[in-house]
């Protein structure tokens, strides 16, 4: 059976088949009748944090149970208490709940779901200095030395490589920047530069496995990419234009600067986004 992969894709058709099934836990997703105690909490979001991430579905009791799908009171306020569960893991785990939650059919009882992906800042431990795994079979095991030490190693490599990205966009940022020809010059004077986006591209093939569960980086990301390729575009046809023998050269060069400056106002726009998004989630420290 294919698992969701999504917070979208999970509904009560889907938890009624697999507990149908008679499933539990898996890699991907585990089953709890509610809350559970801090300790126990922590365990399994930083496991799946640790891993590949994965979700987990309150409101199913064990699969030893009768009537395994209870759910949970509407009124709780569940978020926050979960929240305050898991507060005590380092750094801290992001998670994100299906919203609106899944209702079960004839009652006024939800089923809270819960997805904690693959953490860009693992690995995390929890209030007891573990470090947990999550294994194939579903549970969750401590790892041993070497799974530290590579988790670790991974970390690093992961700064660096967002820290390359980081110098590349701040290089594009000042050429982009050294491109925009005053209002009262735009009628005489162009720019050469010729800013490529081909470090950029392979920076993001590099850089993916970190990023891909950040959909609103990516997005901006592909803009400046799609920018920088249009901005490249419209110099080498200008650079043509120009070698050419023409009247109303002056025009010419104000309708190049023109576009020029739209699309260096979107691209210093999305790269100061990006900024923004590297600072905040991924700790990075603009050099300029």
């Amino acid at each position: 059976m294919k698992f969701p992969r999504t917070l979208d894709e999970w509904n009560y058709t889907i938890i009624k088949e697999l507990v149908d099934k008679n499933y539990s836990e898996t890699e991907f997703f585990d089953f709890k009748t509610d809350l559970l105690e801090p300790k126990k909490q922590e365990k399994i979001v930083c496991s799946f944090a640790n891993t590949n991430g994965g979700f987990l579905i309150f409101g199913i009791r064990d699969k030893k149970e009768t009537n395994r799908i209870i759910g949970i009171e509407l009124k709780k306020d569940f978020q926050t208490h979960f929240y305050d569960r898991i507060n005590m893991i380092e750094p801290t785990v992001y998670f994100e709940f299906k919203q609106p939650p899944i209702q079960i059919p004839d009652s006024d009882r939800i089923i809270p779901v819960c997805y904690i992906p693959q953490s860009n800042e693992k690995p995390h431990i929890t209030r007891e200095k573990l470090f947990y795994i999550k294994t194939s079979g579903g549970s969750n095991d401590l790892m041993n030395y070497n799974q530290i030490r590579e988790s670790f190693y991974g970390f690093e490599q992961r700064k660096i490589k967002v820290e390359m990205l980081g110098l590349e966009l701040e290089y594009l940022n000042e050429i982009i920047r050294g491109m925009i020809v005053p209002a009262n010059e735009m009628e005489e004077k162009y720019s050469l530069y010729d800013p490529q986006s081909s470090l950029l591209v392979d920076l993001m093939g590099q850089i993916y496995p970190i990023i891909k569960n950040d959909q609103e980086l990516i997005s901006k990301l592909f803009t400046i990419r799609c920018d920088l390729d249009t901005l490249n575009q419209c110099n080498k046809t200008f650079l043509f234009q120009t070698a050419l023998p023409m009247t109303g050269r002056q025009l010419l060069i104000l309708e190049y600067n023109k576009k020029v400056q739209k699309l260096a106002q979107s691209l210093i726009m999305n790269i100061t986004a990006v900024f923004d998004i590297l600072r905040e989630k991924y700790e990075y420290k603009i050099s300029t």
